[in-house]
């Protein structure tokens, strides 16, 4: 009877000191499956209202490139509001200040590096693309030959250049690429 009494008794310990950590856990689980859901419902209404607004077209005539705006704003949106609901998960469960603060500069500090390696390629094209527009050789008729590539000039865009080959074939350079490789450019008089 003993022993029985020793096993409750532990059961019972244990019941008590884990409880309250399980609500937590429950508790963290539900704000943060609660602020994805949010998340998702409202990043799809940013992405369908941008495509309304024909946001895409107006990047690509601001810009001159195709560059997909309404995924992209859509997802910093959502993705703001997954970060905020984790930080308030945090906080119910009663994490403090200090600990969130750590959180978010390593999110930030993330972020940052993400973004940095996703524009390694774009920086050096979009400089390109710059120096090639000041250029009066590189322009929509000329024929350019770079490589394996042979073709017709029909659009200059700040970070890529469009080429028409005889075979009929379009031909989508990034900029960074004549600074190097050799090209020849014959503009017609």
């Amino acid at each position: 009877m003993a022993g029985t009494m020793t096993v409750l008794s532990w059961l019972k310990d244990f019941v008590e000191k884990v409880m309250p950590a399980l609500n937590e856990i429950i508790i963290f689980f539900f704000i943060v499956f609660i602020s994805f859901l949010i998340g998702k419902i409202v990043g799809r209404l940013v992405r369908k209202l941008l495509g309304d607004f024909k946001s895409d077209a107006w990047f690509r005539k601001l810009l001159g490139t195709s560059i997909p705006a309404a995924k992209l704003i859509s997802g910093f949106t959502a993705g703001a509001i997954y970060t905020i609901g984790v930080i308030i998960a945090l906080r119910a469960v009663g994490l403090g200040p200090a600990v969130i603060t750590l959180l978010v500069v390593i999110l930030f500090v993330s972020v940052v590096l993400g973004l940095l390696v996703a524009l390694r390629d774009l920086i050096p094209n979009a400089v390109a693309g710059l120096t090639l527009r000041s250029r009066r050789d590189i322009r929509v008729g000329a024929r350019l030959k770079m490589s394996e590539v042979e073709g017709l000039i029909t659009e200059v865009t700040l970070l890529e250049t469009h080429v028409k080959t005889r075979e009929g074939e379009m031909v989508i350079i990034p900029n960074a690429l004549f600074t190097r490789s050799a090209f020849r450019v014959k503009v017609k008089k």
